[in-house]
């Protein structure tokens, strides 16, 4: 701001204009962009017809799981509450503004206390001991689990075509 005002100056003499004005503008500016930005997290984005949206908890923090975020994202009708990841150097991270709550041994209590609706994997190449604890952990609770598969088709320059 000091820069702005020296530019200014030099180009065009204030004469008996107050220099407090910028202070002014520069303090208004601020409170009012803070305020816009502040609201934009505050306030629901999106919801359903009557306002209630699903809560989804999202096992895997991996690139699956960080697409099916943002694809959910784009329905209005579900929030994405948490992700359970195993790996420790995401443990209370955000990614894509949803924060990592713990690993595979924290769902049975995360399932109560984030008020899960439904538990998204998207790691099914886990172990299937951890994965067969997260299902009956689901099943007491009364919450769906839903196994995501992500496939995806190779390129068409990589496809083979049959010889004749």
């Amino acid at each position: 701001m000091p820069l702005a005002i020296g530019i200014f100056r030099a180009i065009r003499p204030f004469g008996d204009f107050p220099l407090e004005v910028f202070v002014v503008d520069a303090l208004l500016c601020m409170t009012l962009v803070g305020a816009s930005r502040l609201a934009l997290r505050l306030l629901p984005t999106r919801g359903s017809a009557r306002g209630e949206q699903r809560r989804i908890l999202v096992v895997g923090a991996g690139r699956s799981g960080r697409a099916l975020v943002r694809e959910l994202a784009e329905t209005p009708d579900t929030r994405v509450v948490g992700f359970v990841d195993d790996n420790p150097a995401l443990r209370r991270r955000r990614i894509h503004g949803v924060t990592v709550h713990g690993g595979l041994d924290d769902v049975e209590r995360l399932l109560g206390d984030l008020r899960i609706d439904e538990v998204l994997v998207t790691i099914p190449g886990a172990g299937a001991g951890s994965l067969e604890a997260l299902v009956a952990s689901c099943t007491d609770a009364g919450v769906g689990c839903r196994f995501v598969l992500r496939e995806i088709a190779p390129p068409p320059f990589l496809t083979q075509v049959p010889a004749e």
